[in-house]
């Protein structure tokens, strides 16, 4: 018998169970291709989606409610293999039509000349003061066109923190009427954002140094994209080296009277990472905290509106105060007497609640 005598026969007799063996091998590799489709699809799908958000943006450095000098954005392009653009990232809300449309939630974004490198084209090549870039759903909810008006209300920034004692919550706001240049689709970076959301961020583009003006800042920036090739780690290396003490916002004074130098924050706290790295490199250097007293009083008279630095506590006890000469002849007290000082504390929803603590003068000392 020959071999497709045998074959055919095999076939026939079988013919049942290579059916089933055949439709199961049909099912598998439909299911396979299938997933093999659908998963290159959600890739490529993602791959848009992350597209339309960064554009060509490869990395971003961000400082949150804080401040850092476009300058730094510079030095990093200095590198010729690094592209970098210093962004001003602001909240607020847009109105039009005489605010019958409101959009809360907007995002506002100061760019300058080099966020053309994260948008890999020249849309967004100049704004000329006063008018804006608007993404296309802010101009789909606000019936916008180009050319049209917007009353923007941009939530207030500035180098001290929101959080911060001093800062006023009167006056949290700044509104401007501005004219709307272009409208930017997906394909423009109208859906720029950092965060990962299928959820489209409502953007207005202006530019940077109009919205440092508007928030009486100089040269400032929150925000870092950069282009570029490089890893992550060479990035962080050419940050460390370009980093300086102005970019972060500290101080540094030289007191020759007194031999010693000072570094303080234009943000009036130094946060406390900073802070340790300081005292690692410096290991004799002295924190001070300065704070404002609404009154100090002895049982003979009261001076209003003074200011109080810490000491070390191997100088002082906690319930020990050191004065100089001009506030121990107003309140007419010497050593060992008993002082009350009267100061602010920040208690709920911001509320400032006064307090107030004794101290024995431990020592009286010239005001110079």
């Amino acid at each position: 018998m020959k071999i497709y005598h045998i074959i055919f026969n095999s076939s026939h007799y079988y013919w049942k169970r290579n059916l089933y063996v055949s439709l199961a091998v049909a099912l598998c590799a439909a299911v396979i291709t299938g997933a093999l489709i659908v998963g290159d699809s959600v890739r490529y799908s993602l791959e848009q989606t992350a597209r339309y958000r960064l554009g060509t943006t490869d990395y971003s450095i961000t400082a949150g409610e804080t401040f850092f000098t476009q300058n730094l954005a510079t030095k990093l392009n200095n590198d010729e293999n690094i592209a970098a653009s210093a962004v001003v990232k602001l909240q607020g809300s847009a109105t039009s039509q005489g605010s019958k449309l409101r959009l809360n939630k907007v995002q506002f974004i100061g760019i300058d000349k080099n966020f053309n490198k994260a948008s890999s084209s020249d849309y967004f090549d100049s704004i000329p003061a006063g008018e804006v870039i608007v993404s296309q759903n802010v101009a789909l909810r606000l019936n916008l066109e180009v050319g049209n008006f917007l009353l923007l209300k941009i939530e207030k920034a500035g180098l001290m923190p929101k959080n911060t004692p001093f800062v006023s919550d009167e006056n949290q706001y700044v509104s401007r009427r501005v004219k709307i240049n272009k409208i930017a689709d997906k394909e423009h970076l109208g859906r720029f954002g950092l965060l990962n959301s299928q959820t489209a961020p409502f953007n207005i583009f202006v530019p940077v140094d109009w919205l440092n003006k508007l928030m009486e800042m100089d040269a400032r920036a929150n925000l870092i994209l950069i282009n570029s090739e490089k890893r992550k780690e060479e990035i962080a290396l050419k940050l460390q080296k370009s980093i300086r003490m102005k970019d972060l916002g500290l101080i540094l004074k030289q007191h020759p009277q007194k031999n010693y130098w000072a570094i303080s924050s234009d943000k009036v706290f130094i946060k406390d990472n900073v802070a340790d790295k300081i005292r690692e490199i410096f290991p004799d250097s002295r924190q001070v905290l300065t704070y404002f007293a609404n009154s100090i009083k002895s049982k003979k008279n009261s001076s209003p509106y003074s200011f109080v630095s810490t000491l070390n506590n191997d100088y002082v006890r906690e319930d020990e105060i050191v004065i100089n000469s001009w506030l121990a002849e107003d309140l007419q007290v010497k050593t060992g007497d008993t002082l009350s000082m009267d100061y602010f504390s920040i208690g709920l929803l911001r509320e400032l609640e006064e307090h107030s603590e004794n101290f024995i003068v431990r020592r009286v000392i010239p005001i110079e």
